[in-house]
């Protein structure tokens, strides 16, 4: 689980990371990227990170699996991400039938993308 000072949790939090973020695209989630150095002016403690499963992933089982899934994708690496990201996961149906193994590899190769637009 994700610690509650990394978790972004309000609606309007949600709104304003769509608004602004760029997108990154995998076969199990659709990551959103946003970089509040430009909105915010006293940073959190750290990076904040939300999750969205939407019905069309499956019923309660298969949308709960999913945030499993990508929470613990992301919870090793949160203390090294930049404390101004904003990362949005939305779930894609596909990411039910992947193992732990690659969607955590799938989240790999989103933050070497990340890394590559930061620069």
């Amino acid at each position: 689980m994700i610690p509650s000072k990394f978790r972004l949790n309000l609606a309007k939090n949600f709104r304003r990371v769509k608004k602004y973020a760029k997108a990154i695209t995998t076969p199990y989630f659709t990551l959103l990227v946003n970089d509040r150095r430009n909105l915010i002016r006293d940073l959190p403690e750290g990076p904040k990170v939300g999750f969205v499963v939407s019905a069309k992933v499956g019923k309660a089982t298969a949308r709960n699996r999913a945030k499993r899934l990508l929470s613990e994708a992301v919870q090793p690496k949160i203390e090294g991400l930049p404390k101004s990201l904003e990362l949005v996961f939305i779930a894609r149906p596909l990411v039910v039938e992947a193992s732990s193994e690659q969607v955590k590899e799938a989240f790999d190769k989103a933050l070497v993308k990340i890394k590559e637009t930061g620069k």
